[in-house]
């Protein structure tokens, strides 16, 4: 009977170790089993011809002991669990949590370890070294894991691939061994007349193997990166996405380069990030602490609790006990004898003598099994002298101050080990300037169209013996260098009317276009050579209605022609139009002076609330669920995997009554298509629920809560070549105003300004310009946040926990 459970193995790593677990998971999914073994009977039943999948999806993992629902069902559908074992994952909580689960969940016999560096007293995880007791948690009774040892000079890369594959196959070692040898001895005698050859190149052609390999697991890292930042995981997909960038040198392209220095600037120097510390703080960051001193961190042992004796900082973590460290020390001072599970809440010192008092706590799963206590600390040898026992609930824990049973003049100097506080100290809210700059193309000004509107006869709403042209408000005027085009709707009435299309501001050049129906929308192509009107109904034209700068209407060449359209958007080069039906379908045409022909059809499977051209050959749109994807203009085709914006901001773009009302919020891209920018109006609320960063705090540093019905605006970025969100979200409220607005977006434009930097307008309301990529000047591994083994990496190791 077939097994199960989805997953072929679980890698569990340390995020340190990324490359190693990208190299082991491409060669392990890549694995084909030899074809007599294939089928056979082995020690988990039916042999498979392949190992696949293999679930290596570190999602960013909450602060909680909770590993997550997609953690947990993941180790609950895989067959065996694959530890990469180093210092690092043995310092690694989250790795000793996937562990414990998984022996809870599958027992002890189903666990390879492979050993990549260190010795196994440092590097084997504390879940794997001890078996379960009866009760699931680990005992004192050691374990045997099985091990491949991947270390140079003893088992090496292929021998220890191979005891990989053959515990998860359940096949007998020799078996793969004997096989490769075989493979390894045909290809020999295929290239035994090339000998001389091959003993030249021998040493180029392993070093060349070495650096593909390397440079592929690499690649895929990068990628594996990218994934994170699109789920809207920046740190673990930045420090991920960097660390491929920088092994891969030259190779990585000018895409993911360019990315990579998007990232870097934004980021706040190593330098910049200590100094905001307060000298002789303990932080905490990726499960282990650093004290500030001296303009730099110094690691020290996990903790919860610390205090300040001297030269000395003593610290406790809950159910590890207490102990004394020097900062960078290999080990401590003393250890106090506490039982197993108890720790420090508070440290006292008396003023008098200067002796340490401490209270202390025991949490049992049951209130009769939890207890207080308190004592005396030798701040020299550690010894406690114990004072007594209480029930939790009366000890002096709970209180700001010291017991009552106890004499003297007590100062408390424990203190919290919070997290460094890294996004606080991101730049991201810096990426932009205020411009003078509108980047308006191809529209005019608002006070060019009124202009424009005068010319036309109306002045103060007065009717000149010319009919009441554009009675539905000012027109749009596009401005291409000589050519200035005007256009605007004359209604007449629910059963439709015309729209006009005018050669500079001269009446007599215009040109009327019936239609039966209603017009949503008016869009000028960037070269001003075509004017598309969307909407419903518009007699034969089924929704849509394009006319050249001649003045003559293009002949629409429909495959399947939608009844009504909405959101669409010229390509950069004026040469495609596409847009929706008002639900999941968008339509793209190809259009010319000879007319306009319907090239490709594609499914969102959902509404789509933005739509945007990347210059002539992609699209970009949002969805309702919050998904946004980038296709082929013509095949459909991916360019990158689908990135979540959220289904708040989502169902802002798609939550109207009818495609009549106006947008809410408008996707742009500059005319190259390497940028996205994605603006939009929403519930105050809601926009803070969707990007919680961008919540304004009061004068006394709280979160300031929103007014019922006030609305904000927000902006998102992205790079539009590699898929992958750049910076933090940036809130538009203080621009937009706390009231619904129609016009924010109309003429939102995402363009190059007059020295090139991109600027986003959306008049009347703001204009802001990219501002130039600082210089880093840190080393990128020592940057703060991003960095793939936290700012300490090139650090002396920390000291192990107390």
């Amino acid at each position: 009977m077939p097994d199960p459970r989805r997953y072929a193995a679980f890698i569990s790593y340390s995020h340190s170790d990324e490359v190693f677990a990208a190299r082991l998971h491409k060669a392990i999914e890549g694995w084909r089993t030899p074809r007599r073994l294939t089928g056979t009977e082995g020690r988990d039943g039916e042999v498979p011809a392949r190992l696949f999948p293999v679930f290596r999806d570190r999602e960013e993992l909450p602060t909680s002991a909770d590993l997550g629902g997609v953690i947990r069902a993941a180790l609950e559908g895989s067959r065996y669990l694959i530890v990469l074992c180093s210092p690092r994952a043995a310092q690694s909580k989250w790795v000793g949590q996937e562990i414990l689960q998984f022996k809870q969940m599958h027992g002890e016999g189903r666990i390879i370890a492979a050993l990549i560096e260190g010795d196994p007293a440092e590097a084997f995880p504390e879940a794997m070294r001890y078996r379960l007791g009866p009760d699931g948690a680990l005992s004192g009774e050691e374990a045997e894991p099985i091990a491949a040892d991947f270390r140079r000079g003893k088992d090496g890369w292929r021998l220890g691939l191979m005891k990989i594959l053959a515990g998860v196959l359940g096949v007998n070692l020799d078996d793969l061994v004997r096989r490769e040898t075989r493979r390894r001895r045909m290809r020999a005698l295929a290239a035994a007349g090339l000998a001389a050859l091959a003993l030249a190149g021998a040493g180029l052609g392993l070093s060349a193997l070495q650096e593909r390999e390397e440079r592929q697991a690499a690649v895929a890292l990068a990628d594996r990166g990218l994934s994170d930042l699109r789920s809207r995981a920046p740190f673990s997909g930045a420090a991920r996405f960097l660390t491929a960038v920088e092994a891969l040198g030259d190779a990585a392209g000018e895409d993911r380069e360019r990315l990579a220095s998007a990232l870097r600037a934004r980021l706040v120097s190593y330098s910049e990030a200590v100094a905001e510390l307060e000298d002789g703080v303990v932080t905490s960051w990726r499960d282990g602490a650093y004290l500030a001193r001296d303009g730099g961190l110094v690691p020290v042992a996990g903790a919860d609790v610390y205090a300040h004796l001297g030269e000395r900082l003593l610290l406790s973590r809950r159910g590890e006990g207490v102990a004394a460290w020097r900062p960078g020390a290999e080990a401590p001072d003393w250890r106090a004898p506490f039982e197993e599970g108890e720790s420090i809440c508070a440290l006292w010192r008396e003023e008098d003598t200067g002796r340490v008092y401490f209270e202390a706590e025991y949490i049992g799963m049951t209130i009769g099994a939890s207890y207080g206590f308190h004592g005396w600390i030798d701040v020299n040898t550690g010894e406690a002298d114990h004072l007594g026992y209480t029930v939790l609930h009366e000890s002096a824990c709970m209180d700001e101050e010291a017991a009552p049973s106890v004499e003297g003049r007590f100062t408390r100097i424990d203190r919290t080990v919070g997290a460094f506080d890294w996004p606080r100290m991101r730049r991201e809210p810096l990426m932009w300037d205020y411009a003078d700059f509108m980047a308006r193309p191809p529209y005019a000004a608002a006070a060019e169209r009124r202009g424009a509107w005068d010319g036309f006869g109306i002045v103060d709403g007065a009717e000149t013996p010319m009919r009441a042209l554009f009675s539905w408000g000012p027109p749009l005027v596009a401005q291409c260098g000589d050519r200035r085009l005007t256009f605007g709707l004359e209604s007449a009435g629910n059963a439709g009317g015309q729209w006009l299309l005018c050669e500079g501001s001269e009446p007599a050049t215009c040109e009327a276009i019936g239609y039966a129906g209603i017009v949503h929308d008016y869009l000028a192509a960037p070269d001003c050579g075509h004017v598309a009107a969307v909407g419903a109904g518009l007699s034969e034209r089924r929704g849509l209605t394009i006319v050249g700068a001649d003045r003559k209407e293009r002949k629409i060449r429909w495959t399947s022609a939608p009844r009504a359209t909405a959101l669409g958007v010229w390509s950069a080069g004026g040469g495609r139009f596409a847009a929706t039906n008002g639900g999941g379908r968008i339509f793209v045409l190809e259009v010319g002076a000879a007319g306009a022909d319907q090239i490709a059809v594609h499914e969102a499977g959902e509404p789509v609330g933005a739509l945007a051209f990347l210059a002539d050959h992609g699209l970009a749109f949002v969805t309702e669920s919050g998904s946004l994807r980038g296709i082929d203009a013509v095949t459909g085709d991916a360019l990158w995997p689908p990135i979540a914006v959220g289904p708040r901001i989502g169902l802002a773009l798609t939550d109207r009554d009818s495609f009549e009302d106006p947008a809410s919020g408008k996707l742009l891209a500059d005319p190259e298509g390497r940028m996205l920018a994605l603006v939009v109006q929403m519930e105050a609320a809601e926009a803070y629920k969707a990007a919680p960063d961008t919540q304004p705090t009061t004068m006394d540093g709280r979160l300031a809560e929103p007014e019922p019905g006030r609305h904000t605006g927000l902006a998102l970025f992205f790079d539009a070549r590699l898929g992958a969100p750049v910076g933090r979200v940036m809130p538009l409220g203080w621009v937009t105003g706390p009231d619904p607005a129609n016009d924010h977006w109309d003429e939102a434009h995402l363009s190059p300004g007059p020295d090139g930097a991109l600027v986003l307008s959306f008049e009347p309301y703001a204009s802001f310009v990219l501002k130039p990529e600082p210089q880093v000047t840190s080393d990128p591994i020592r940057l703060t946040g991003f960095a793939a083994g936290g700012p300490l990496r090139r650090l002396p190791p920390r000291a192990p926990s107390p």
